[in-house]
């Protein structure tokens, strides 16, 4: 795998229309509905691609080695590497529709017992392993984990994404709330 964790680049895009996600290998699909949104989350053969779609206004999380999909026009909501091994890096934006994100990535050693931190409904998660050759220091294959879930107030998701010939993982936490909830919650 020439692709590793530290070229991984997480993405928020606002797009009036679904980004073409098969040129990034499309490996698992699921959607559901939040609010009046229609939710797809996607494990990608360059990692994974959550989509919020309503009336026009597509909001497309991206963690990818690869470069967004032309999906024109786009707006750039948030653009941040993954940081170094040991850091966290955490990043918030207002979205449109009176939505804000919350965001943070972490860069750890990889162990047998890496996992996403919560549990998830089997309906509320996808699990991909990567299909390799030969399992690396007992690691086995690259694997993306993807759980979600979604309330009445908030969707919330993570993601594990497993680089075993390096020893590493990536853990990203997403958190999408309504501004006023927010803002009333302080």
């Amino acid at each position: 795998m020439k692709d590793g964790a530290h070229t991984l680049r997480y993405r928020l895009l606002l797009t009036d229309t679904m980004p073409d996600l098969a040129p990034l290998r499309v490996l698992e699909k699921r959607e559901y509905p939040w609010q009046d949104r229609a939710v797809s989350a996607f494990v990608l053969g360059a990692s994974h691609a959550m989509c919020l779609v309503r009336s026009g206004t597509v909001i497309t999380e991206l963690l990818t080695c690869a470069p967004p999909p032309d999906s024109r026009p786009a707006h750039d909501l948030l653009d941040v590497g993954v940081p170094l091994l040991g850091e966290d890096i955490a990043a918030s934006c207002d979205l449109p529709e009176g939505l804000t994100a919350q965001v943070r990535l972490s860069l750890r050693a990889l162990s047998p017992k890496t996992s996403l931190c919560r549990q998830y409904m089997p309906t509320e998660r996808l699990d991909v392993d990567f299909p390799i050759l030969v399992p690396v220091d007992g690691h086995g294959a690259p694997r993306t984990e993807l759980g979600w879930r979604p309330t009445e107030q908030e969707l919330t998701w993570e993601t594990l994404h497993t680089y075993p010939e390096q020893g590493w993982y990536v853990h990203s936490e997403t958190r999408l709330r309504r501004i006023q909830e927010t803002r009333e919650a302080r």
